[in-house]
């Protein structure tokens, strides 16, 4: 998907219960994963920490420090 910086998209939903899939909403539910693509406001060297926060509507709010990677590719695990 192309996306405008700073954005985020859903990219793949999945369900990690067997035989079941995620429906097609925009809401996290029990069960169910997202991969997202993430593009921030600046950029980003090797090395360098960032935070993803997520904020639920009504629940905790759940901050996610992750590290750049040394060589930086178009797509990233950076579980």
């Amino acid at each position: 998907p192309q996306l405008i910086c700073p954005n985020w998209t859903i990219t793949n939903k999945a369900n990690s219960v067997p035989l079941k899939s995620a429906d097609q909403d925009l809401f996290l539910e029990t069960d169910e994963e997202f991969t997202l693509l993430v593009c921030p406001a600046g950029h980003v060297a090797p090395y360098q920490q960032f935070t993803l926060t997520i904020e639920p509507e009504n629940g905790q709010i759940l901050p996610l420090t992750r590290t750049v990677p040394f060589i930086i590719t178009p797509y990233a695990n950076l579980g």
